[in-house]
C-alpha cells in the first residue's frame, strides 16, 4: 500500500511550485528521500527550472528515485 508515500509526495507539490529557490530545492531534496518513481511527476518539470542549482537538484532527484532510466528524461 503507497496511501503514505503518495500522501508524503503530494505534500511536497506547494513546496515544489514555490518561487524561492531554497524550498524548491528543500523539496527535491524530500522527494529524492522517497526513492520512488512516484515522486518522478513533480521533479520532472523542474528540469526545467530558470534555476541552474534547481535542475541539478531536479537531476540528482530523480536519479535518487531508483531507475536509472529516468535520467534520461533530461536528455530530452
Amino acid at each position: 500500500d503507497y496511501s503514505l508515500l503518495e500522501d508524503y509526495v503530494a505534500e511536497q507539490s506547494e513546496a515544489i511550485n514555490s518561487n524561492q529557490d531554497h524550498q524548491r530545492s528543500l523539496a527535491l531534496y524530500a522527494l529524492s528521500q522517497t526513492n520512488n518513481y512516484l515522486a518522478v511527476p513533480l521533479i520532472q518539470p523542474l528540469l526545467n527550472d530558470p534555476s541552474a542549482s534547481i535542475r541539478v537538484d531536479a537531476l540528482m532527484a530523480l536519479r535518487a528515485t531508483g531507475k536509472g532510466t529516468h535520467a534520461a528524461i533530461a536528455q530530452e
